[in-house]
């Protein structure tokens, strides 16, 4: 099948972008989607290639600008493959392989030493030279059955944020500790803009709180939401769901969990994408109440640049 890959011009963004939705089964993107803060600024920063044939968009691969912490600390360029998708009716025609194949070589000639995705499916990226680098667990702690920390926490007091602030202040503390385990990459305003989505919309029971040291310095975040199910029967507890949680210690993410765990009126804590050596799991009083409720493949990674150093 003859199709031709391009760089996709900006004034194709959102045709390329409801393809890629199409692909993964989802409908197209309504205006107030495509209008949201930040949405078009994730496409500038991007490498955006894209397969047509004739007029029609069949195919996408994209690639984030990152920088990367790795082991010891060191931060290199990286591309954060995104937005990768067929559409139906073109699959299995070697138009994936072909714009993968245009992204990974123009990615390695703008210098970015590794490329990194999460993957919808386990089974395709393996070909293209990717495997996974880092797993993370969804966690589940019942604080009616006693779930409590027992480990010193970093001195310091909390704020919550307004959503005036949020932004702004959220995005200077990334700054600060958002590199503090390897395979963090550093964050975009419009990436915060859609991490902190919730906490920014007015009708939204999320919160965001700032941990600060005694010195005076904003050393760690938590976002969360509540939620109050009702279960015939049962008392109405609520449910803490944690979105993020970053600190610039070990001893400060301790802190955030203490804060989060003492919350008045909650009786789950549920928490996202978690790494497989969590401080929380091992400052626990009794660590069989860190419930592990699903397992994943976080991060998967291919060298672009071996001799990198």
């Amino acid at each position: 099948m003859a199709f031709e890959l391009r760089v996709t011009e900006p004034q194709h963004w959102r045709t390329a972008a409801d393809m890629f939705r199409a692909a993964l089964l989802a409908a197209p993107s309504s205006d107030d989607e495509w209008g949201k803060p930040g949405m078009e600024d994730s496409w500038r920063d991007s490498h955006s290639i894209s397969a047509w044939d004739g007029d029609t968009c069949i195919g996408h691969a994209g690639a984030f600008h990152f920088q990367v912490a790795l082991p010891g600390g060191a931060r290199v360029p990286m591309a954060g493959v995104t937005r990768v998708g067929v559409q139906q009716t073109h699959r299995r025609r070697g138009v994936l392989s072909a714009a993968m194949r245009r992204l990974l070589l123009d990615s390695a000639e703008q210098g970015k030493v590794l490329a990194a995705l999460r993957a919808s499916e386990s089974v395709i990226y393996g070909r293209f030279g990717f495997a996974v680098a880092g797993e993370s667990f969804d966690v589940q702690l019942d604080r009616r059955n006693g779930a409590r920390l027992d480990a010193p926490v970093a001195p310091g007091t909390f704020r919550q944020l307004t959503r005036a602030e949020t932004l702004a202040t959220v995005t200077a503390v990334h700054d600060r500790v958002g590199f503090d385990r390897p395979g963090a990459i550093n964050r975009a305003q419009w990436m915060h803009q859609r991490y902190l989505a919730d906490a920014l919309a007015p009708d939204k029971a999320t919160y965001v709180v700032v941990h600060t040291a005694p010195d005076g310095t904003d050393d760690g975040w938590v976002q969360y939401s509540v939620e109050w199910p009702f279960v015939f029967g049962d008392h109405p507890g609520g449910t803490c769901e944690v979105n993020e949680l970053w600190g610039a210690s070990p001893a400060v993410e301790l802190a955030l969990w203490k804060y989060v765990l003492e919350l008045d009126l909650i009786d789950l804590v549920k928490v996202f994408q978690r790494p497989i050596d969590d401080p929380l799991r091992f400052a626990l009083a009794n660590q069989r109440h860190y419930v592990v409720k699903g397992r994943f493949d976080e991060q998967w990674l291919r060298l672009l640049d071996v001799h990198a150093g």
